[in-house]
């Protein structure tokens, strides 16, 4: 029976800087209602000893622009992290969250972002393992008892961008402040 082992948590902190810079269509900044970031993991490799961690932090500004109106921009900033894996591991599963994110308003137009995204990847060995089956003779006494196991063959965590466009009465809206969408698996194959 091939079984996914459990072999070592590690935890990695990747320090984020950044600048924002507003397009010309958004308004200038007059106060800051909210800043934060939201990371997401694209993909985790496991090669020999180096675990490598590739993913993505989407930056929220929701701000209130001179003309009293509030606004909302987001910018997505890449990153990439690499750690030692334990000996032995052949898949890690990974998770990100947002350890703090600070800003300071340089211009009217910009922003300073600074911040750390924590992860915390978990390594796991594919390891077979050895079933008794059935012996015969020495005074053993056997119940058999035909079972159905299933076999685990591989391990997978992938992430995927969804992009759909819905139709709104634009002179309604003046800023988008959130959008945000939910995956609901309905069938497996």
């Amino acid at each position: 029976i091939r079984t996914a082992e459990p072999l070592k948590t590690e935890t990695a902190e990747h320090s984020l800087e950044s600048e924002l810079i507003l397009p010309d269509s958004f308004g200038d900044i007059g106060r800051i209602l909210k800043c934060k970031g939201e990371p997401l993991v694209l993909s985790t490799t496991v090669n020999g000893q180096t675990a490598t961690v590739e993913g993505v932090v989407s930056l929220h500004l929701l701000y209130v622009n001179t003309d009293g109106d509030i606004c909302f921009y987001t910018q997505s900033l890449p990153f990439y992290q690499e750690c030692t894996a334990p000996g032995g591991a052949t898949t890690a599963k990974t998770t990100a969250c947002m350890d703090y994110c600070n800003y300071r308003v340089l211009n009217t137009r910009k922003v300073e972002i600074r911040g750390a995204v924590g992860l915390k990847i978990a390594f796991e060995q594919l390891c077979d393992l050895l079933l008794i089956t059935d012996a015969v003779g020495g005074g053993v006494q056997l119940q058999k008892e035909t079972a159905r196991v299933s076999t685990l063959v591989g391990s997978l965590q992938k992430s995927f961008g969804v992009t759909d466009e819905i139709g709104v009465d634009t002179e309604s809206i003046h800023s988008l402040l959130r959008c945000k969408g939910y995956v609901r698996d309905t069938e497996y194959k």
